[in-house]
């Protein structure tokens, strides 16, 4: 086989797999868990509660990939500066949990989560930096009592073992 034939055929091997997957991807439609996705569509104002600091910013969320996927952008400004962070969550079918990912400035790894739902609350567990310094194991709680209010609160076991809240984010759908 002569080097041109070789890539002709690697190329043409590649785009069959991509047409391939192209065509499994027609094939996953959201499923009822994605509706919850669909209500966190759009602009929010947030009101961040942490270190005894209030700190206003905003959200925007849309639903990527055929509604499978939610992609955020948050910004807000914190001491002095503009701070952004960038998630994607999603419903994994095979685990049967919403799955995300979360990046932003204060980190240069990954967090990611997994959470289940009950009614209109959404509960998961990640690792973020506790009061030590070093990262540990936090519940992520979100209630959604009406279609324009979210709440997250972030948990962590304190000094005496006990829950105590290390963040809480209320949300209100922006008008």
């Amino acid at each position: 086989m002569t080097r041109r034939t070789t890539r002709l055929a690697t190329i043409l091997t590649l785009g069959i797999l991509m047409m391939s997957s192209m065509a499994m991807a027609q094939l996953l439609p959201p499923q009822k868990e994605h509706e919850f996705l669909k209500k966190l569509v759009g602009d929010w104002d947030v009101t961040l509660f942490v270190m005894g600091e209030e700190i206003a910013g905003k959200e925007h969320n849309e639903l990527v990939a055929g509604g499978l996927w939610l992609t955020t952008s948050f910004s807000a400004n914190m001491m002095g500066q503009p701070f952004e962070g960038h998630g994607i969550l999603g419903y994994d079918t095979k685990k049967k949990k919403y799955v995300s990912v979360w990046v932003d400035p204060s980190r240069t790894d990954l967090t990611t989560m997994e959470a289940t739902m009950k009614g209109t609350t959404r509960t998961g567990t990640t690792m973020m930096m506790g009061m030590t310094g070093e990262k540990v194991k936090t519940t992520v709680i979100e209630t959604m009592p009406d279609d324009d209010h979210r709440v997250l609160k972030f948990m962590q076991k304190g000094p005496d073992g006990k829950d105590m809240q290390l963040m809480k984010i209320e949300y209100e759908r922006a008008k």
